[in-house]
């Protein structure tokens, strides 16, 4: 090989490794509550589950094909972490679980729940309910998901019950807030039937960013 072909093949590498860019990652969103303390403090309510308290264990009533459902949406929100940060497996005892799933309505009135979530569709509703204990920045186990049916049997039910359980899922794992983009399945009225890039993206800063609350022991 000649000099001067040896240059220009090196000039040619050196002009594609400078049109090569970092890999574009997508902005996450707000996944935390910010509550008013004394004086002007704010109480910042943040959650992962702690690889201690893993595989997360999850009751789910048999109505509706929910079980297989709500596993879908396990295998789907586990497939979004590299390092195995988020597990979960469905148990058949309701009193060793760690969230309960229910196919109906929140209930209006009962144990105080500082924080509940909500998502609403026409076909279907869902609802997570989080007791936590603020001044002592605990949450009580087991948090409790609702996702109650509107709608007659068919497609348009089937898409919303499936969408419902993985958002209330998300909710569970520790995301929240709602997504502002209604593109993302964590969107107060998402359309996504599973998690996307900015979900992803803020549920890995959430498991590696600072938690305020602990999980209660039985």
């Amino acid at each position: 090989m000649t000099r001067r072909l040896a240059a220009a093949l090196l000039a040619g590498l050196a002009l594609g490794c400078g049109d090569i860019n970092a890999p574009i990652r997508p902005v996450g969103y707000e996944y935390r509550v910010f509550l008013p303390a004394g004086g002007s403090g704010v109480d910042t309510l943040a959650f992962a589950w702690p690889a201690s308290r893993l595989p997360m264990k999850i009751y789910v009533e048999d109505a509706l094909d929910y079980p297989a459902r709500m596993q879908r949406a396990v295998d789907q929100w586990k497939s979004q972490f590299l390092y195995g940060e988020f597990d979960a497996e469905l148990v058949s005892d309701s009193n060793a679980a760690d969230v309960i799933v229910r196919p109906e309505a929140a209930p209006e009135s009962g144990p105080i729940v500082p924080l509940r979530m909500l998502r609403r569709a026409r076909e279907c509703e869902g609802a997570t309910d989080l007791a936590i204990d603020v001044d002592a920045r605990v949450i009580q186990l087991p948090m409790r998901i609702y996702v109650r049916p509107l709608a007659d049997p068919g497609p348009a039910l089937e898409s919303c019950l499936d969408v419902t359980l993985a958002h209330e899922l998300g909710h569970a794992l520790g995301l929240f807030e709602h997504s502002p983009d209604a593109a993302d399945l964590m969107a107060s009225d998402p359309v996504a039937p599973a998690p996307t890039e900015r979900d992803r993206a803020t549920a890995e800063r959430m498991f590696h960013g600072t938690t305020t609350l602990t999980v209660a022991d039985r």
